[in-house]
């Protein structure tokens, strides 16, 4: 959907995060600054390990510290 957009064939809802880059260069743009859908929760799903393999670990650890603010603020966003 994102690139359909990208390549000017329409218009989408897609969180933040994932169009930020776009909008700071310029190639996307915003159609309703006043309306945007409701955050969504990220969860870490995995079977139960009585010892987490060392990589799940440090997966699970990446990802709880990259989703912990708002990453997409780095691309110079916090005017949205």
């Amino acid at each position: 959907m994102r690139d359909w957009c990208l390549a000017g064939k329409g218009i989408m809802l897609r969180s933040l995060w994932d169009v930020a880059e776009a909008l700071a260069r310029g190639v996307l743009v915003r159609v309703l600054p006043d309306w945007a859908m409701h955050d969504a929760d990220v969860y870490w799903l995995a079977p139960y390990r009585a010892h987490m393999p060392q990589r799940l670990r440090l997966l699970q650890e990446f990802l709880a510290q990259r989703f912990a603010g708002a990453p997409w603020h780095a691309t110079g966003m916090q005017a949205l």
